[in-house]
């Protein structure tokens, strides 16, 4: 999976990076806002440093979100943000290997949504033994 890292610090971007590459995914690191938003179009998940300079997660404009994206902060307000923004997830620093994974893969589930046309009752039985 394509992950874009984006932080301005070294030592984020390699404490989020380290795991991620263990584990076969391909790193791209951006250091700012405007790298961040080349960088987007080819991402599969995104993790983004809370106070990147030159626009963080917060500011990616819709087009850019097409990928999940986990906002990487500190302040407890941080974690607010990212849900009023609908970001797919937050990871609050300090964190460790195991915390960066279980973030990539919360954010990467994918939930399915089937919208019935037919409205009986029968169709909705079948349709609830499928997704049990």
């Amino acid at each position: 999976m394509r992950v874009v890292v984006a932080s301005s610090t070294r030592s984020l971007a390699e404490a989020l990076a380290s795991p991620l590459r263990a584990a076969g995914h391909d790193v791209l690191h951006v250091r700012d806002g405007a790298e961040l938003r080349r960088a987007m179009p080819e991402a599969e998940a995104a993790f983004v440093a809370r106070r990147l300079p030159g626009g963080d997660a917060l500011a990616l404009p819709p087009e850019l979100r097409h990928a999940p994206v986990v906002l990487v902060g500190t302040d407890p307000s941080d974690l607010e943000a990212a849900r009023a923004a609908r970001l797919a997830g937050f990871l609050a620093a300090p964190f460790g290997p195991a915390d960066v994974m279980a973030a990539l893969g919360v954010s990467t589930r994918t939930e399915r949504v089937i919208v019935l046309a037919d409205d009986s009752d029968l169709v909705h039985r079948h349709v609830g033994a499928l997704l049990r």
